[in-house]
């Protein structure tokens, strides 16, 4: 189970880094940036 949440993990980073020419790292500097919230109205 973990080599496929790795694998997929990979394959959409690098879906990101195709999509965007951006380099890995950089892909990874701005999801890490990212801040989510959660909606109490949707649970």
């Amino acid at each position: 189970m973990h080599f496929l949440v790795y694998y997929i993990a990979l394959t959409i980073l690098k879906l990101l880094q195709l999509a965007t020419s951006l380099p890995c790292g950089r892909i990874r500097e701005e999801i890490t940036a990212m801040s989510g919230i959660n909606l109490d109205a949707n649970w």
